[in-house]
């Protein structure tokens, strides 16, 4: 008789999910690029209102020639608007990955996440899937 499979285990990183941290800065990079002429601003305006040294470090991150980290793709994409549905889609899934990330968010105490699973009308769902967003930008720092 065959023997079944083990399950493949759920990514222990979330940028994983969604293609890697390289892929995911491609897609910060190319949002920030698009926001910033929608909203009709050049680089240097952007980096005066969010804190960066020049315009021109925000052309090298829209490029792809400066490896934007997480709490700077946070500043950008706050300041042009920019949700994670924008960056990031759902992540999917499986039952095992639900439950790993559940426990990573229960372990990290996500403050006003953790404590809104089920609670309210935040959908658990959502507030997972926000939670693992969140995490992959965070990995841009790793």
């Amino acid at each position: 008789m065959p023997q079944a499979t083990p399950a493949e285990a759920p990514p222990r990183r979330a940028a994983d999910l969604f293609g890697g941290v390289e892929r995911i800065r491609i897609d910060v990079a190319r949002a920030i690029r698009e926001a910033r002429i929608t909203a009709g601003l050049q680089p240097h305006e952007v980096a005066r209102e969010t804190g960066l040294e020049d315009g021109a470090l925000v052309a090298r991150i829209e490029d792809g020639q400066h490896r934007i980290d997480g709490p700077t793709a946070f500043r950008l994409m706050a300041r042009l608007g920019i949700a994670f549905d924008r960056v990031l889609p759902p992540p999917n899934l499986t039952p095992e990955g639900r439950e790993y990330w559940l426990a990573q968010m229960a372990e990290l105490d996500s403050g006003p996440l953790a404590s809104a699973e089920g609670k309210g009308t935040l959908d658990p769902e959502r507030i997972l899937e926000l939670f693992v967003r969140l995490q992959a930008i965070e990995e841009l720092s790793a």
